[in-house]
């Protein structure tokens, strides 16, 4: 068995989840349900 550098096998899946905590904020626009749940589109030109 190949090594993953991870303590998972090659063949599962593996989550990491990366919280940071600071008082400044910079929120961007409210998303509708709507446009959430819309066709993608890429901002990528």
């Amino acid at each position: 068995m190949r090594s993953t550098g991870t303590a998972r096998p090659p063949d599962r899946f593996m989550t990491h989840i990366a919280l940071w905590e600071t008082d400044e904020i910079a929120w961007l626009e409210h998303v509708t349900d709507a446009e959430y749940g819309g066709p993608r589109t890429s901002t990528c030109n």
